[in-house]
């Protein structure tokens, strides 16, 4: 939050230079001065392909779409038009049925973010996180589905998530299946336990650890990439 657009391009050079799978905007990033949304996924999408010549790999890049019902499908074209691989929606703040005809225009695949979806979920008379994350979010369109991590900041207990995984995944008919997203306390030394706990079709969301290598960016990225190879490996 605050950087440039140079800024963040230049960082998502350095993780696609590494080979990272996805790179997906901060959901806090919309349409900030500092960071016009054109200007930015403009500057990213051209920077990830740049990056791809040097890791020799695809990286997706999703950027934050999320803006009033009524501007959202614009962004979505705009973002098919600067060439990105995705889109990162908050259904909690466009709404479920506004994510639903995103998905139906067909072009990007839809990974949704949960910010604003704690009160629904945090007391007993809430949802049932592995109902809220994995059978509604996925009946409304989302492709991947970013959840808090039980060694997160948050309060989900390991047992959640591994039901939020199964939901995404199990048979609803004509409801496509969807990636499981765990943020929150995914670190380099906490992916094979990772790997062992939720199996191998996750998207790990991972960012701190990674910011804080002190060899830089692409470094973090490349031995991110090897510890998950390495896993599906044994």
């Amino acid at each position: 939050m605050g950087s440039s657009p140079d800024e963040l391009a230049n960082m998502a050079f350095q993780f696609a230079k590494g080979g990272i799978d996805i790179i997906k905007d901060d959901h806090g990033l919309t349409n900030q001065k500092s960071a016009p949304f054109e200007t930015r996924v403009k500057k990213c999408a051209q920077a990830i392909r740049e990056g791809e010549q040097h890791s020799g790999k695809k990286t997706l890049y999703f950027p934050n779409i999320t803006t009033s019902a009524i501007r959202i499908t614009e962004r979505y074209q705009k973002a098919v038009e600067f060439g990105a691989d995705g889109v990162l929606v908050a259904p909690q703040l466009v709404g479920f049925e506004t994510m639903h005809e995103l998905a139906k225009l067909g072009e990007l695949p839809i990974m949704a973010h949960p910010t604003f979806s704690g009160s629904y979920l945090i007391n007993e008379s809430g949802v049932d996180p592995s109902f809220y994350f994995g059978r509604l979010t996925r009946s409304f369109g989302a492709d991947a589905i970013i959840y808090p991590n039980a060694q997160g900041r948050f309060s989900f207990s390991t047992d959640t998530c591994k039901a939020i995984n199964r939901s995404c995944q199990e048979d609803l008919g004509s409801i496509q299946p969807a990636f499981p997203a765990p943020g929150g306390g995914v670190k380099l030394n906490t992916i094979p336990g990772l790997v062992e706990q939720y199996g191998r079709d996750i998207i790990f969301l991972i960012g701190g650890s990674l910011y804080k290598h002190p060899d830089g960016l692409q470094v973090a990225a490349n031995e991110f990439q090897k510890a998950l190879i390495k896993q599906h490996e044994e």
